[in-house]
């Protein structure tokens, strides 16, 4: 039969399980495929893989890495196959490397998806744009033959769908939509860092009842940043929203 030098754990399964909707036939499938399987083949692959100082590479998901809403036990079960990656390395090392592929918008569901989910998916990767089967393909063959000092290692084949890509024409913007939150913020900022009860971790706050935003608006100022604090019917601003 030959030598077995690099293991690619590629079979997977994908769809949906909502909170509520789980069956255990579906936690088994997926878990299964997703997580058993690679496990179960790195074991029985070992000893040659050791002899032959070959390579185990699992095909993760970027969603192992950032949950996908609706899809639970996929996104749970390949952030279990990105876990183990990161032991096997670790207990394999040094005859065997272990690393991992988390692909981005590659290939899209079998069953068939709305072009305009497709559009806005790939309109969040910074390069603007789907990958492919051979992105992925790309990155195996550099791990199998050109990468012998990496381990433990995961590589997102994703477009820069991970660093949150925005689509264009749209950008966020922090802050306060008036400048009366940020004026209370200043207001209160000298005086809050000289009171008595300022804390490093919490800050302080004060109400302005008199404030262009209404009744029991307050400015809330720490030593990383200030924030407006609406009502409980009005949205809420911090630094790190």
């Amino acid at each position: 039969l030959g030598a077995l030098d690099v293991l690619i754990n590629n079979a997977s399964t994908f769809y949906a399980t909502p909170v509520g909707k789980i069956t255990r036939s579906a936690f088994e499938d997926l878990i299964g495929t997703n997580l058993r399987a690679p496990l179960f083949l790195a074991q029985a692959a070992a000893p040659e893989l050791r002899r032959r100082q070959g390579l185990i590479l699992n095909i993760a998901d970027i969603h192992g890495l950032r949950p996908l809403g609706k899809h639970t036990v996929y996104c749970a079960a390949k952030a279990a196959l990105v876990m183990l990656t990161q032991s096997l390395a670790r207990e394999l090392g040094p005859e065997i490397r272990v690393n991992a592929i988390a692909p981005g918008p590659v290939l899209w569901p079998e069953n068939g998806m709305d072009e305009e989910l497709q559009r806005r998916i790939v309109a969040r990767t910074a390069l603007k744009r789907a990958g492919s089967a051979e992105d992925v393909a790309r990155a195996a063959l550099f791990f199998a033959t050109d990468a012998p000092f990496v381990t433990g290692q995961v590589l997102a084949v994703d477009g820069g769908r991970l660093i949150g890509g925005e689509e264009r024409g749209r950008r966020h913007r922090p802050g306060p939509s008036s400048a009366t939150g940020m004026s209370a913020c200043a207001r209160w900022s000298k005086r809050c860092h000289s009171a008595p009860n300022f804390s490093p971790s919490t800050g302080c706050s004060s109400s302005g009842a008199n404030s262009a935003s209404g009744p029991s608006t307050q400015a809330r100022v720490t030593r990383s940043g200030c924030g407006k604090v609406a009502p409980a019917n009005r949205p809420t601003w911090s630094p790190y929203s």
